[in-house]
């Protein structure tokens, strides 16, 4: 809700100043993102707070006269339909800006909708570095507000390799844009310090169950497994409940960017292994 308003605000200042004849006309503000399928919980939970600060804002008068209007389309989490979406939003609604986007992949295939169009976009959700790097920052029209993937990247290998010194890492990225981006942005900073995976998972969305692949981990024929670390750069580990090796949970304490509740995750009963998950998480066990 105070995104939108962070969003709109100053967005509206300079469309009020250009308004004359028609300030009693709304303030259109394309919304699109998951509101239906595997990432609804995300796109829901943009949605819900979305209408509520239209109400709110809508209440007290609006903005310079002027009310809010969102305009809604439910990109399933499916890159095709995020395109369409976006299409029709810029070029069919003409609202007058748009937030949107909780998916990497879906909000790279509409990025040059926007770009082309000189049509400012707000990515309060999907957390891909390459969203605000595909244009030079002068001329882009590309904003987010979540951090980029490549921020927790730096913190999480810090974390590990020069905090903890850890040096075997394995990372399980699954088959979306985002995955794709998180094993990137890792890979790079574990290149950085002279290191590379030990170990990369990759699995489809939606998966229930990641035992076979720990199991592959465990038959590296590791001497020093204990200092294994394993890193997961997907949504399945905090959408639902993740099975890492089944009868092993992990008491755990959380750090994240977003001070969410953790989710029971069980992992390989390594002594003394990490689990990272999303990379918006840091897991250690106690």
């Amino acid at each position: 809700m105070q995104l939108l308003k962070l969003i709109a605000l100053p967005a509206m200042a300079s469309l009020a100043l250009a308004a004359g004849s028609v300030s009693a006309q709304p303030v259109r503000i394309g919304l699109i993102g998951p509101f239906s399928g595997g990432s609804g919980d995300f796109g829901n939970s943009a949605r819900l707070g979305a209408e509520l600060a239209v109400k709110e804002i809508n209440e007290v008068g609006g903005y310079m006269s002027r009310k809010f209007e969102l305009v809604i389309r439910d990109d399933k989490a499916t890159p095709d339909v995020g395109l369409k979406g976006a299409q029709e939003l810029v070029l069919e609604e003409k609202v007058n800006f748009t937030i949107g986007f909780c998916n990497t992949g879906v909000a790279m295939k509409a990025l040059d909708v926007f770009q082309t169009n000189k049509h400012l976009l707000m990515v309060p959700c999907s957390q891909g570095t390459a969203l605000t790097t595909k244009y030079p920052p002068q001329q882009s029209y590309i904003f987010r507000v979540a951090p980029p993937d490549l921020t927790n990247a730096k913190f999480l290998i810090a974390e590990i390799a020069d905090r903890r010194k850890l040096t075997r890492v394995a990372i399980f990225a699954d088959q979306t844009g985002y995955g794709e981006g998180g094993l990137k942005d890792l890979t790079a900073e574990l290149a950085a310090r002279g290191l590379a995976p030990v170990y990369v998972a990759r699995f489809a969305l939606g998966v229930t169950t990641l035992t076979e692949q720990m199991r592959a981990t465990d038959e590296l024929g590791n001497q020093h497994a204990a200092r294994s670390t394993v890193l997961t750069t997907s949504s399945a580990t905090t959408e639902g409940r993740t099975e890492f090796r089944p009868g092993l949970s992990a008491r755990a304490a959380s750090l994240t960017f977003w001070l969410q509740a953790v989710h029971p995750i069980e992992m390989s009963g390594l002594p003394g292994a990490s689990l990272i998950t999303s990379p918006l998480r840091l897991t250690l066990p106690l």
